[in-house]
């Protein structure tokens, strides 16, 4: 999403550093975040990334995003969700799974007002 207003441009990526190299990851090319202890994995569209960071820090950079905590090692984009069955996620080929903790707040975020059902 290029547009003209280069202040715009800068909101829709940021980096990472993997490695001895730093990575530029656009918000909409990233599927979801896995969190193991002080790093994090960050699959998206274009591969995985591994970085230095916590899964907490990370989720207060996305808040407001269109990402979603699932799980206490999982963020999902919202966008990227292809479906959801008993206590997982499905985005790609890959299955995340959905806490009880989290479930609740998933459930309504992800199908308010998107879901059309008999009512």
């Amino acid at each position: 999403m290029l547009t003209g207003d280069p202040a715009k441009q800068a909101e829709d990526y940021f980096f990472i550093k993997c490695g001895g190299k730093y990575e530029k990851i656009f918000f909409d090319d990233i599927l979801y975040v896995e969190g193991m202890q002080n790093y994090v994995t960050i699959y998206s569209t274009k591969g995985k990334y591994v970085t230095m960071l916590s899964l907490k820090s990370l989720e207060e950079k996305l808040a407001g995003i269109a990402f979603i905590r699932v799980h206490k090692s999982f963020i999902a984009a919202i966008s990227k969700i292809d479906g959801i069955e008993a206590a997982e996620l499905f985005i790609g080929g890959s299955r995340i799974p959905i806490s009880r903790s989290y479930r609740e707040q998933v459930m309504d975020r992800v199908l308010s007002k998107r879901l059309w059902d008999k009512k």
